[in-house]
């Protein structure tokens, strides 16, 4: 009987809780309401996917460079290059009055005139050659259009960069703000231990004001940590676009991914790499624009056909009314032979140009290869420090058990046990550090090799 009841009793907490828990974790989640309408909702613990996927749709700087890659788009037509025709619509309506006086033989007589002139027309216009420049202005849409979304992947890049440091530079302020208590509630057992010793006599009164100073000055770190953390938000939820007053939760880890292979790393930043490759297209733009200048000295054939009617309404004494119905077509060739010399220094211009572009890209080349070489050893040195402070971190953890039972029984100095504190609080806060930094120089391996915007944005 008892079992049954024991049975009946759990399934009705399983019942209650399949109730009660869906409805206890919709409270813990938020809800922003943004300015397009759209409702954003933040889980109770963000995690960095999370953050990046509302960065992508919010952050200010990805929305422009988006509407920048559309124009270059929309740009991209054979019309805009060209190779369509014009044709317009015309149509006038001119009304005039003459009083017109004529003397003969001693007479005058005055004549008024009213003269109503309507006309309309359609006008056709067709370039069909133009030394090839519509191909090649076609072409350098093209590589603009491409240009405009290579942009937009980079600022792409560069906000997930930014949203992922400042996500971790949270993970790392919270870490430190942990060590800080950890170090005040060191301080607060040390001034325990301190005051009783000195109401039982075996202790001095030094021992006791250097407790006390050295416990308010643990609490004044927490203090500046605690505003240092709230820098830390305020500048990861600007990079969100949320409001100011959102509360923010992330996981509180820095976790590296495999360790990167540097020859990978480096073939794939010279292939993948966006800066590269947006300089790659800078470079064929100015050779475009380069070609572009010297067909100008090719000449143009343009295609000119029309239709339009004219009517003339007269009134004098008599009314005369005319009407005119014309159409024509031809051909026009141009070829100019002198322009102030405009169209050779548009030439060489625009060869100054393209040689500045292949500097350009020589030096984004040298600058990655400087780059990925410096940051990769940053990577390495950070990885290798991890591993050497965890061991110091249960070494000096272990330093200052001892010392705390030591100074309980007598047998240390404060400013011994202190030492062994400080020794502590220095050796998290390296591996803090250590594991921040090799969060950085990972994240930036990865946006220099083209790896990061797959990785998220895909």
């Amino acid at each position: 009987m008892i079992q049954i009841k024991t049975r009946l009793a759990h399934m009705m907490y399983l019942c209650l809780a399949f109730i009660f828990i869906p409805a206890g974790a919709a409270l813990s989640q938020q809800i922003i309401n943004t300015d397009d309408g759209d409702d954003i909702v933040l889980p109770e613990t963000l995690s960095l996917e999370d953050a990046i996927r509302i960065g992508l749709e919010q952050n200010f700087g990805i929305l422009i460079a988006k509407n920048e890659a559309e124009i270059a788009r929309r740009q991209h037509t054979i019309g805009n290059a060209g190779f369509l025709p014009v044709m317009d619509l015309n149509a006038a309506m001119i009304e005039s009055e003459d009083d017109i006086t004529t003397i003969a033989g001693g007479s005058r007589s005055e004549t008024l005139v009213r003269d109503l002139d309507r006309g309309a027309s359609v006008d056709l216009g067709w370039t069909i050659f133009d030394g090839l420049r519509m191909f090649t202005s076609y072409s350098r849409l093209g590589e603009l259009r491409r240009l405009g979304e290579v942009e937009s992947q980079i600022q792409v890049e560069n906000t997930i960069t930014d949203i992922t440091n400042a996500y971790f530079n949270i993970v790392r302020t919270e870490k430190q703000l942990e060590v800080f208590e950890n170090s005040v509630e060191t301080s607060r057992e040390r001034r325990r231990i301190a005051r009783d010793k000195y109401e039982l006599g075996s202790g001095s009164e030094y021992d006791l004001l250097l407790a006390r100073t050295d416990f308010n000055a643990d609490s004044a770190a927490v203090v500046r940590e605690e505003v240092e953390l709230n820098d830390a938000r305020l500048q990861f939820i600007r990079l969100l676009n949320l409001p100011a007053n959102v509360d923010l939760n992330v996981i509180s880890e820095i976790e590296l991914v495999e360790r990167l292979d540097f020859e990978e790393i480096y073939r794939a930043t010279l292939s993948e790499n966006r800066g590269l490759e947006a300089a790659r297209l800078q470079r064929s733009v100015a050779g475009l624009e380069l070609t572009e200048s010297r067909q100008q000295l090719l000449p143009t054939v343009e295609f000119q056909a029309g239709y339009g009617i004219d009517r003339d309404l007269q009134r004098r004494p008599e009314s005369v009314d005319s009407r005119t119905d014309y159409w024509y077509y031809g051909l026009t060739a141009r070829f100019n032979i002198f322009n102030g010399f405009n169209t050779s220094r548009e030439i060489q211009t625009a060869r100054i140009q393209r040689k500045n572009s292949e500097l350009a890209l020589q030096e984004q080349q040298k600058f990655l290869e400087t780059v990925i070489a410096g940051e990769y050893r940053n990577y390495e040195s950070t990885r290798s420090l991890i591993e050497l402070e965890m061991e110091n971190l249960s070494l000096a953890e272990r330093t200052l058990e001892i010392a705390l039972e030591r100074f309980s029984l007598g047998t240390t100095t404060s400013l011994e046990l202190r030492e062994s504190q400080r020794n502590l609080l220095d050796t998290e806060t390296r591996l803090i550090s250590a594991q921040f930094e090799a969060k950085l120089a990972e994240t930036e391996l990865l946006r220099l090799s083209g790896r990061l915007i797959q990785q998220f944005a895909e």
